[in-house]
């Protein structure tokens, strides 16, 4: 919808004052004035970028879907998702916008989404399924063909950003360098341990350690002896066989019981975070015990019980894999297209006009 459009939305209606709304997809009107001459705002503009504009409709169609399908419950909860779904709108509106900067036909466009239509409508059994389907996510057939529109030239434009090209039906050819050089497939696969998600996409799996933690926070310097004594003595009724989960919950800072007494992390996370506990755990068998260790946070002065519970070696698939060095080029290429097109809307942004109303909750 352009700016023509807007004043549409200025259109109000003399009635009595609405209550309040009770969503942020809803928000209230501006115009205090407004109000208390009884006039009832029926639209109004949410978000611009540049011609383009969103209403108060539109944004409530996407949160009301949105906050049903996630089951939200809180007011926090959907102002968060409310704040979420109008920057994915603005980052959607300005990579449509420079998709269409970049001059693609649009009859090829059209014919692109008149196919895509024709396999929506075969994929929903018919006509009548695929409508049944749009008025579930409150679109008619034209809003879905727009959305489509839009979608193909967000596409075309991030394509034309990482190099991928545009596919055959533009035509384009790939603009980057898109060859991984074998140094840097090297140095990749020697981090992977820093990287335990990358590695499980490899179909390797992280070296990983879990680790309960009991603490004793010391009240005042003059408890420090008392507590350590306590401790002192845990540790040696936990040698003795007794359920440590069951001494945390009963000793234990309040802060740092239950799950919050494990610690489930790689050797190589835990040594930056936590290098004593690091260094217990390289040297320690499982169900062993630290020594009772002295921990200072600021002010506060703790006592702290390690036990090394699990210790999961890690599998790391080698380089020389044909399928490895395939898969893990693809992985570091992703990692490089996400980058780009992350700069690429950043100096789109800069070059936009972008307006968003007022959100719920801010000052």
């Amino acid at each position: 919808m352009n700016l023509a459009l807007a004043l549409l939305c200025a259109l109000a209606a003399r009635q009595e004052p609405p209550a309040p709304p009770a969503s942020p997809a809803q928000p209230a009107p501006n115009a205090a004035g407004a109000r208390d001459a009884g006039w009832k705002l029926l639209e109004r503009v949410e978000i611009v970028v540049n011609e383009d504009i969103v209403t108060t409709s539109m944004l409530s169609r996407e949160f009301v879907r949105r906050a049903k399908e996630l089951n939200l419950q809180s007011e926090r909860e959907k102002a968060e998702l409310f704040m979420s779904i109008q920057d994915e709108i603005l980052r959607r509106m300005v990579r449509t916008q420079a998709g269409e900067t970049l001059g693609f036909d649009p009859a090829q466009i059209e014919r692109i989404v008149r196919n895509e239509f024709e396999r929506a409508v075969d994929l929903h059994g018919g006509m009548t399924g695929f409508s049944m389907w749009l008025e579930g996510l409150g679109l008619t057939a034209e809003e879905w063909k727009d959305a489509r529109r839009d979608h193909i030239h967000g596409r075309l434009w991030g394509d034309s950003v990482t190099g991928r090209g545009a596919s055959a039906t533009t035509a384009s050819r790939p603009s980057r360098d898109r060859y991984v050089r074998p140094g840097l497939l090297r140095f990749e696969h020697e981090n992977l341990v820093n990287n335990p998600r990358r590695l499980e996409a490899l179909g390797g799996q992280a070296e990983m350690l879990r680790i309960r933690r009991l603490i004793l926070q010391v009240p005042t310097p003059a408890d420090e002896a008392r507590v350590h004594a306590l401790a002192l003595e845990l540790r040696t009724r936990i040698l003795d066989g007794e359920d440590m989960a069951k001494l945390v919950e009963e000793h234990a800072y309040p802060q740092t019981r239950g799950e919050a007494s494990l610690i489930r992390t790689s050797p190589e996370a835990l040594a930056r975070a936590l290098p004593e506990v690091a260094a217990f755990a390289a040297r320690a068998r499982i169900d062993e015990v630290s020594d009772v260790l002295p921990v200072a946070i600021g002010k506060e002065r703790f006592f702290v019980l390690n036990r090394l519970e699990e210790h999961t070696s890690g599998s790391i698939p080698p380089l020389e894999d044909v399928q490895t060095q395939s898969k893990l080029a693809e992985l570091i290429q992703t990692d490089l297209d996400d980058s780009r097109v992350e700069l690429a809307l950043q100096r789109a942004f800069e070059r936009s006009y972008t307006w968003s109303a007022k959100r719920p909750g801010a000052p």
